[in-house]
């Protein structure tokens, strides 16, 4: 079965400092692979706390260096290798995450060298460049934000999936995604509130008028967001863009077959 859990929808470190969401990441489950997104903080409590089985887990992608979004990548890793005895796993990200920056003259880590020779393979992606996973083509998108960053889109041959990351909203950016059917959009703030390198609410309507997948899912919320409810803003943008939309919520499995082409004309035809 192709799933997606939200182990985590936490969006900035206000949320993050008060738990009031986790940042622990999202799983999808896609023709037989266990991907791993954004190992945030606390990954391996959800993984438990939600019945899945971290040692299944295949391939990890890490979007971009900051705490929410790669804080758990060594932890992942020291468990997919048992503690780095086994050579296991692949991770696909950003030159920053798996060779270091530069911050004035210090060095910055986020892979650890050790952890880094435990894997069978790590790959340093750029927006536009593709991986092949046996039928299941990732490919890097391009993302504006306030560090080096990707975003992702999965195709098989039955169905695409999204995933922005942190991204200012611009059409260019948008069309990366036209092709998906499911799209997982992470929109920090509601209404009009903006805070660059992320999306609104406006923007994540603009966004999604462009891309017009089946299914949008709204997730990475801020503490503004959380105030407002993410729910009345997906509604809100389900109304102006005539598309579904729903808010994620830790915990929350999807059934994505239900939006591949063949079951989604099915449902057309039938309707």
């Amino acid at each position: 079965m192709n799933e997606l859990i939200f182990l985590g929808t936490a969006g900035d470190s206000v949320v993050r400092a008060k738990q009031l969401r986790s940042s622990a990441g999202i799983v999808l489950k896609l023709n037989g692979f266990q991907f791993l997104l954004d190992p945030g903080e606390g990954t391996l409590v959800k993984m438990r706390e939600y019945g899945l089985d971290i040692m299944k887990t295949s391939i990890i992608l890490v979007s971009h260096h900051h705490l929410g979004h790669s804080n758990d990548l060594n932890a992942v890793i020291d468990a997919i290798t048992l503690g780095g005895i086994d050579t296991n796993g692949y991770l696909i990200s950003t030159n920053q995450v798996i060779n270091g920056f530069l911050i004035g003259d210090e060095e910055n880590k986020v892979l650890l060298t050790n952890y880094k020779r435990s894997l069978i393979k790590y790959m340093v992606v750029e927006p536009g460049q593709k991986v092949g996973v046996e039928d299941v083509e990732i490919k890097a998108t391009r993302t504006k934000h306030s560090v080096e960053g990707v975003g992702f889109v999965f195709k098989t041959p039955k169905l695409n999936i999204g995933y922005s990351s942190d991204t200012e909203f611009n059409e260019s950016i948008a069309k990366q995604y036209s092709d998906c059917d499911v799209l997982i959009l992470n929109v920090v703030n509601p209404g009009p509130i903006r805070k660059k390198g992320n999306l609104n609410t406006k923007d994540a309507i603009d966004f999604i008028k462009v891309a017009r997948p089946r299914l949008t899912i709204i997730t990475h919320f801020g503490v503004e967001m959380i105030k407002q409810n993410p729910i009345t803003e997906a509604r809100k943008i389900e109304q102006e863009t005539k598309t579904e939309v729903m808010a994620a919520k830790d915990g929350l499995r999807i059934r994505l077959d239900d939006y591949s082409r063949k079951v989604y004309q099915e449902k057309l035809d039938n309707f």
